[in-house]
């Protein structure tokens, strides 16, 4: 990208990366957390207390059977269906094992992947 000059002096795309630059330094404090579900009020919400929203929900929408690791598994599955390599999803579901990781994603039965 080309930079052009402008009425302050400096360039656009210069003052930009300093903005970015700025704001990230700035926001890097408040952004990350170790939790990434909070309450209204802030408060970072306890897996018991996401838990406990999520079958409230469940229960209200008259849906059984179903809680977060169900999510979980639907994710990976989908990623996986994606192309996503079987791997990577180890890896980021924490499973020690890849045989965890296949049967955590219920693959389509015709479907087989090499590694």
């Amino acid at each position: 990208m080309k930079s052009r000059p402008n009425d302050f002096g400096g360039s656009f795309s210069s003052q930009a990366g300093e903005l970015a630059k700025i704001i990230d330094e700035c926001l890097a404090a408040w952004v990350v957390r170790s939790t990434f579900v909070h309450l209204e009020d802030g408060q970072p919400c306890t897996p018991d207390g996401l838990t406990s929203m999520f079958r409230r929900h469940c229960v209200a929408a008259k849906v059984s059977d179903f809680g977060l690791r169900d999510l979980r598994a639907k994710g990976a599955t989908d990623e996986y269906r994606t192309g996503r390599p079987i791997r990577e999803l180890q890896h980021l579901l924490g499973h020690k094992s890849v045989r965890t990781t296949e049967i955590y994603l219920n693959p389509p039965r015709d479907h087989h992947e090499q590694q």
